[in-house]
């Protein structure tokens, strides 16, 4: 892939996401993938977490009434206080504007959990009669932030990255993607990362069977192109630096538009192997990638996302 076409796909996805934060923040307001509850369940403690393309912040308030309610749930008298630190950073500013609207919690200032946001866990505690001061702790910090560039070491105990990595064209960011978060965390630190399953039969109609780089062919109606797709013909100003761009797309690589904005999006359609393979490269050991719908792992034509979960060498 042409150098030039990454900085244009990169900047394809940024101008998405940047005209559309308000829409997208009406529609994506809780997280529900179970792996990602399951893996929130587990973070210890006194933990740093970094949440690398924190889109609208829902993984922060995600961790703040989940994690809460879990070790309520769980029976465990030792927690007294969690105290998370909570680090934020998306390439978008309306995003980060709007987070440190949204959430109180910003600019470093601690909260309370139990008494802002779990009543259930509070009752809870009562009918238990546990000290009722037993609450998680939890500063939070959103900045503006390119995940290409960042320059943590050592810094953090878990990183999270949701729906991020797809969007990164090329085998040679998607490394250096995987590489800033290797070393940014801490040693025996852990990742979960989940990047879309575009390998679901609904989505096979956006594969480009013109590109013999492409493993799947599609229905000629669904090819792309200003005179072939219907949907790439409703925004015909775009359409020949699209096709520009396609022409130079590597394979499992695709572009799809967003709703009726007129706006596109890159994404490489990743497999769980390819993701593992990646991983391995990267340093991580301890890997694990699999397929998951809403109840928990599935296969591959009928997972949602597709999930990564690994741990830095100690």
């Amino acid at each position: 892939m042409k150098p030039q076409t990454v900085k244009k796909l990169l900047k394809l996805n940024y101008d998405l996401y940047e005209s559309q934060a308000l829409d997208w923040d009406k529609t994506r307001s809780a997280i529900w993938e179970k792996p990602i509850l399951d893996f929130i369940d587990k973070i210890k403690p006194k933990s740093s977490i970094l949440d690398l393309g924190c889109g609208n912040g829902r993984l922060c308030d995600c961790i703040a009434k989940h994690g809460l309610s879990t070790r309520f749930n769980s029976g465990s008298k030792q927690i007294k206080q969690l105290k998370i630190k909570y680090v934020g950073i998306d390439i978008s500013k309306k995003f980060i504007e709007l987070n440190k609207k949204k959430y109180p919690i910003s600019h470093s200032e601690s909260f309370d959990c139990h008494s802002e946001h779990s009543e259930e866990s509070q009752d809870r505690l009562r009918e238990e009669s546990r000290d009722p001061s037993t609450s998680l702790k939890m500063t939070a910090e959103f900045k503006v932030g390119d995940s290409l560039t960042v320059n943590f070491k050592n810094r953090f105990d878990y990183i999270i990255s949701i729906a991020v990595l797809h969007h990164i064209p090329s085998k040679e960011l998607q490394l250096k993607f995987l590489r800033n978060i290797y070393q940014a965390l801490k040693p025996k630190g852990k990742i979960l990362i989940s990047v879309w399953n575009r390998w679901q039969p609904r989505y096979k109609k956006y594969f480009i069977p013109a590109n013999p780089k492409h493993e799947i062919p599609a229905p000629k109606q669904a090819r792309y192109g200003a005179n072939r797709n219907p949907k790439l013909r409703k925004y015909p100003r775009q359409s020949a630096s699209l096709s520009a761009l396609i022409s130079d797309l590597e394979k499992c690589d695709t572009i799809v538009p967003w709703k009726q904005s007129g706006k596109f999006r890159f994404i490489h359609c990743f497999t769980a192997e390819e993701l593992k393979k990646l991983a391995k490269q990267t340093g991580f050991k301890d890997i694990k990638t699999f397929y998951a719908d809403k109840t928990g792992e599935s296969d591959k034509e009928n997972g949602l996302n597709i999930y990564l979960i690994g741990e830095k060498n100690g």
